[in-house]
Formats: structure tokens, sequence, C-alpha cells
């Protein structure tokens, strides 16, 4: 992980993740679920709204790979 950030229950996170050599960078946006006491994934292109999201995560965590 080399940027993540959070409001409310809602965050985001810019990560890479490698498979032997190749390194891939991803982007997630995450909710938390007290419940499970967990951070979930979401699918971003459901939840990537405007009117749903945080201005931090909607902007940091919708708009990349």
């Amino acid at each position: 992980v080399w940027r993540c950030g959070c409001e409310g229950r809602w965050a985001y996170v810019w990560a890479d993740v490698a498979a032997g050599p190749n390194v891939i960078g991803v982007t997630d946006v995450m909710v938390w679920r007290a419940d499970l006491g967990e951070w979930r994934s979401v699918d971003r292109g459901t939840v990537c709204r405007e009117d749903l999201l945080p201005t931090l995560v909607y902007r940091q965590g919708c708009f990349s790979n």
C-alpha cells in the first residue's frame, strides 16, 4: 500500500500487487462493515457515484486504473 485515505465509513487504497517479477498498480474502494469488524472491498462500478461517496474517496478511489 503506498497511499490510502478514509472519510466516514469509506476508504480508498492505492497498492502494488506483485505476481512473480510483475508488479501491477491497483486502486480499491472499501467500506467499513461494523457488523463484521472489518473493511470490505466494494465494486467501484456500483459505488463510484459522487452522491454516495465522500469527496476524498470519490476523487482518489474512482478515477484510476
